[in-house]
């Protein structure tokens, strides 16, 4: 028997030259580009070397030649005949060779035909063999099928029970077959000939790059060249951010340039600049998919898994980029003032704009207009170009590097989880009014889709999910308890307010926290966010482990106000007096910096500032003085103007903001007076006390509404080192996003269940899930989750003070009434009332399921009812009744004796 034929798969290894640095396809990386084909190594013992292959030159037709030479002419203005020399030379460097391929070349027909099974028994053999014809019939027999076909009719004729007949008809039918694998391959063969010829004569570096692109991939001294010319591949993609990498950076005419360029660099001896590239393209891919992904309506769980392959030094290397730290601080900036724009709400036209006309939104309209700002006026480092005429320095940056910053901005800001956590903080739209209807972000409602929907209920579900839809409709007012940590429940007629009034708005005002702090503080419960966010060991003191490591001790004082809010949050509250106070007074001196160099971040993220600021200097938030003109977008507003004076005050480490560089007086005038009032309306107040002292006390117990990094636009993202927190320290905190996730379902499925739970159990059950999904990045968190849904649950069904009357009062009341529980005013009868006896008890459940600690415990049935005392009370209102039946019974005997 003829031994088979095994090819090895040329085409694949074609298209991988680099695995050992590139990530398993599947994984949200790039296909590696096409090596040119040439330097593809031998393919097997009977497949000739592929080197052979693509020296079949004569089979290129002349005229694609002459075309070629015409277009390398009109390139780099050689002569034609000069040019026509230069493709001659390239086709001399490769040997000439393998005359013997072209039968195969000048195939046609596909091998393989039908096999005759007369007088065959065998159900096996003739079930492989009806098989086989199918796919001969349907053309889709391949070398790999019919080894397949070979093998498993090998098999079986190996096997007992098989009629002689058979086996030797099945031995006739493999070297049949074998044969087949032989012709198959061959064909195969010649169609990777006639495609390596085809990539051979598109590959050829002068065929896309001029002589001077050229002179700089030979000059090894040439770096900013280089760079421009790899970067400028990239423009299509980087305009096109609403549109899958794959499609943005163009197959058939991006693609091509770009295994054009890899190759001339291998050519020029550039082994080490390759392989950067190569890395640099993988990181772009992630970079522009990430800002894909998140706005094209993928989950959190589904984001982190494209993320994972993201590694730590990734993020040094984009930071590191000219004017990508400045982009990634004024796309922060225009994102909030877009939210403000629209009354606290991210209209998704104005992030995405139209992929269909090319139509920017006002976020990016705003982000050039700053980025070019800032370039003008020397913000961003290396862009100095001379001087003029009068000696004053010239900035300037290359379109291709504009668009780099932009296109890195974006990405990054959702890989570090800034992004999202600006989304996760835009209200819910507001039904729009007569005048608005029209206006495509108004008309949506509180059921518009937001910007980045999917992603920000997962961190945000209170808002964007549960109150959103009103999942569980009265149920989810069981979340409506989780107060300003106050000691009572509500009263009843509150509570009514909630059961009874089905206006959208009653549900709107708990989404925006228009009603006070005592609903919904904390729209973020599971207490995650971007890498930033609550994960202060990455920017400890630790030279070894944190993003601050190479920083001087002066340094670290600039590494963002609100890092440093972060970093003695922990201690604020804590049982250490002392240190409590040193937090304290290090959060006020950031604050305090905040409100001298950054008070856009005052004005921006706390609502009653910005409310009480309007109204002292006479404006709002409509006013084009404010914000400028939309339709001009060289307009610079007050907010606009106050943008760029905040990003020099932190690129100066200035203590305060240089007024003296904004050359219109009245405007100077009207941001002087502006900064001023924001300065006062927060650090000033009455004998009750500021906003600055009501913040930190938020901060202290209750934590601020937004629990999120308090802004990134001063952090020093060129400076970090990402690398030094680990490889995937990035990749773990979206699978802490993930877990929250997980968390966030749990979460619904509690506030489905609150009008059909029947027993404790059941509950303890549901908040198990919750615990499981926070505590997949932080257990002390989950015990707190866990702990402040207990307090709602235990209120939401705790009988009322009047339902525990003693000596049968309540039990009159309740039937009078017809609710003992807030939990029966919503749902009837049938649903829960726990006395102080079952509140106990559920407070045991969770201790004992180990979701909550003994101190914990003890905490909540202070809060919410079920301790020592509640217990008590809770015996003797239950003995009280028999102990006076028992004396009233003894009096009655002692007189019926007396008598």
């Amino acid at each position: 028997m003829t031994e088979r034929f095994q090819p090895n798969n040329l085409t694949n290894r074609a298209q991988n030259p680099y695995p050992e640095s590139m990530p398993e396809p599947g994984q949200g990386e790039i296909q590696p580009p096409v090596k040119p084909v040439e330097s593809i190594p031998p393919s097997g013992e009977q497949a000739p070397d592929i080197n052979k292959l693509v020296t079949e030159l004569k089979g290129i037709p002349e005229d694609v030649l002459r075309k070629a030479a015409q277009e390398l002419s009109k390139k780099q203005g050689l002569p034609t005949e000069e040019a026509q020399q230069a493709i001659e030379k390239r086709k001399a460097e490769v040997p000439k060779e393998a005359r013997h391929l072209e039968p195969a070349v000048n195939m046609v027909a596909p091998p393989g035909a039908g096999i005759d099974m007369s007088n065959m028994q065998d159900p096996e053999l003739i079930a492989e063999i009806n098989n086989h014809n199918r796919e001969v019939s349907t053309n889709s027999l391949s070398v790999e099928s019919a080894n397949r076909t070979i093998s498993n009719l090998e098999k079986r004729v190996g096997s007992p029970g098989i009629s002689a007949f058979d086996r030797n008809r099945a031995r006739e039918i493999i070297d049949q077959l074998t044969e087949d694998v032989q012709s198959l391959a061959e064909r195969e063969r010649a169609e990777q000939l006639n495609a390596a010829r085809s990539r051979l004569n598109r590959n050829l570096p002068e065929h896309f790059f001029t002589r001077e692109q050229l002179a700089s991939i030979n000059d090894v001294n040439d770096t900013e060249g280089l760079e421009e010319i790899f970067n400028g591949l990239f423009k299509n993609a980087d305009a096109q951010p609403n549109r899958e990498f794959s499609d943005a950076f163009n197959q058939l005419t991006d693609q091509p340039i770009y295994a054009a360029f890899i190759d001339a660099l291998g050519r020029a001896g550039r082994d080490a600049d390759s392989r950067r590239f190569v890395q640099e393209f993988a990181m772009r891919q992630i970079i522009h998919n990430a800002g894909y992904v998140f706005y094209s309506g993928i989950d959190a769980e589904k984001l982190s898994g494209f993320l994972q392959p993201f590694r730590a030094d990734l993020a040094d290397l984009a930071f590191s980029k000219k004017g990508v730290a400045d982009a990634a601080h004024l796309y922060e900036q225009a994102l909030l003032k877009v939210r403000e724009e629209h009354g606290g709400y991210i209209p998704a036209f104005e992030v995405d704009g139209d992929p269909t006309t090319g139509e920017k939104g006002r976020v990016e309209i705003l982000l050039i207009k700053y980025l070019n700002e800032a370039i003008k006026e020397g913000q961003v480092d290396g862009t100095q170009k001379g001087v003029d005429q009068q000696g004053k320095p010239i900035y300037e940056m290359a379109e291709w590097e504009i668009n780099r910053a932009i296109a890195f901005a974006r990405g990054m800001g959702i890989i570090v989880g800034r992004v999202p956590e600006i989304a996760a903080s835009s209200v819910l739209p507001e039904l729009p009014t007569e005048e608005e209807q029209g206006m495509r972000d108004m008309t949506g409602g509180r059921l518009a889709s937001l910007w980045g929907q999917d992603v920000i209920k997962s961190i945000a579900p209170f808002r964007h999910s549960i109150y959103k839809f009103d999942i569980g409709g009265a149920a989810n007012r069981v979340f409506s308890y989780i107060t300003n940590r106050g000691r009572k429940p509500w009263e009843y007629k509150e509570l009514q307010e909630w059961v009874w009034d089905k206006q959208v708005d009653i549900i709107n005002n708990v989404a925006d926290d228009k009603r006070g702090y005592r609903y919904l503080q904390r729209l973020n419960p599971f207490r995650i966010g971007g890498i930033f966010s609550r994960t202060t060991w990455r920017y400890s003191n630790d030279p070894t482990a944190s993003a601050l490591g190479d920083m001087s001790p002066g340094d670290m004082d600039w590494i963002g106000t609100g890092m440093q809010i972060e970093k003695n949050r922990g201690d604020l509250s804590g049982h250490n007096a002392e240190k409590s106070a040193v937090a304290e007074a290090n959060i006020r001196g950031s604050l305090d910096k905040i409100s001298n160099i950054l008070p856009l971040r005052l004005f921006y993220n706390l609502r009653d500032v910005q409310g009480e600021v309007l109204r002292n200097i006479g404006s709002n938030m409509n006013d084009p003085l404010l914000i400028g003109d939309k339709d001009n977008p060289d307009s610079m507003g007050d907010l606009d103007r106050l943008v760029i004076l905040q990003n020099r005050a932190v690129k100066d480490r200035a203590q305060a903001l240089n007024f003296d560089l904004i050359e219109d007086p009245a405007q100077r005038e009207r941001i002087i007076k502006l900064t001023a009032t924001i300065k006062k309306v927060f650090t000033e107040g009455n004998s009750g006390g500021t906003k600055l002292d009501e913040f930190v006390e938020n901060l202290k117990h209750r934590e601020w509404e937004v629990p999120f990094i308090f802004g990134t636009d001063d952090l020093p993202y060129d400076r970090y080192k990402f690398a030094k927190t680990g490889a995937t320290s990035i990749a773990r905190r979206w699978r802490d996003i993930a877990n929250a996730k997980l968390a966030s379902d749990a979460t619904h499925k509690l506030v489905e269940g609150m009008a059909h739970f029947k027993s404790p159990e059941q509950i303890v059950e549901v908040l198990a899930e919750v615990y499981k999904g926070v505590a997949g990045y932080d257990a002390h968190i989950a015990e707190a989750v866990v702990a402040d849904y207990a307090e709602g649950i235990m209120k939401f069904y705790g009988k009322d003070w009047y339902s525990r009357l003693p000596l049968g009062i309540g039990t009159i009341t309740d039937k009078l009434l017809g609710r003992a529980s807030f939990a029966q005013a919503s749902f009837g009868r049938g649903a829960m009332a726990w006395n102080e006896l079952q509140l106990n008890d559920f407070t045991g459940l969770l201790r004992d399921g180990h979701l909550i600690t003994r101190e914990i415990q003890q905490d909540l049935q202070k809060r919410a009812g079920g301790g020592k005392k509640e217990v008590a009370w809770g015996l003797v209102r239950t003995i009280a009744p028999l102990l006076m039946l028992a004396f009233i019974y003894y009096m009655m005997s002692r007189i019926a004796k007396e008598k």
